[in-house]
């Protein structure tokens, strides 16, 4: 069984974090929930001054605090810990700031934050990867989850909103990071099961049934 990063230190140096928030009680109480992780040593604010990563923790409705502005980290990896907003807002954020994690602050766990951190620190283009769809999971969350009419899977809503954005199948493939075939077969069960044609059906019956 592979080790766990975020609990086991191993040979590696740790991920050294700086956090900044929209005041100083929510940078502090990220600090004290990173400490149980040996993989990681966290600060808050300006007596973070060397790190290999910033972790932003938003304000109400996406509102970044003072700290966010600061150029001299602008180099650093980020990692944004957002409430889950409309798709469009969360854009606009992630478009200012160039994450390469994001976290819901509404239902991320300590583990959780800290295996997306120790991922930036170490692989930021791997973590990359994985910021559109926990995009796409946070808009869900906001409209409430999955409905009691028609419905979606989380990997079926990520293949078919990046058809709706018009990413052929070796594109979708490669930014979910899943295999051609898996992709195809996601579209065929979405298809069979709501009786559609093609997948330009399937986009358009999510899009009405509100879906996506």
């Amino acid at each position: 069984m592979p080790s766990d990063p975020s609990s086991s230190p191993g040979s590696t140096a740790p991920v050294h974090v700086v956090i900044e928030a929209s005041d100083p009680m929510t940078a502090d109480g990220v600090v004290a929930v990173l400490a149980g992780f040996p993989a990681i040593t966290a600060s808050a604010g300006a007596t973070g001054e060397h790190a290999d990563v910033r972790v932003l923790v938003a304000g109400p409705a996406g509102t970044p605090g003072p700290a966010f502005v600061r150029t001299d980290r602008a180099g650093l990896p980020a990692v944004l810990v957002l409430d889950p907003a409309p798709m469009a807002d969360l854009l606009r954020i992630t478009e200012r700031y160039a994450p390469a994690g994001v976290v819901s602050r509404r239902r991320t766990t300590g583990k959780e934050l800290a295996d997306v951190i120790i991922e930036v620190g170490t692989d930021p283009e791997r973590a990359t990867r994985r910021v559109r769809p926990a995009l796409h999971g946070m808009a869900r969350e906001y409209k409430g989850g999955r409905s009691k009419g028609p419905w979606l899977d989380d990997r079926e809503k990520d293949v078919l909103q990046l058809v709706a954005e018009g990413y052929d199948t070796e594109e979708i493939a490669a930014e979910l990071n899943y295999s051609t075939r898996t992709v195809k077969n996601v579209l065929l069960g979405v298809r069979k099961r709501a009786q559609l044609r093609n997948r330009t059906q399937a986009v358009a019956w999510a899009i009405r049934s509100d879906l996506l």
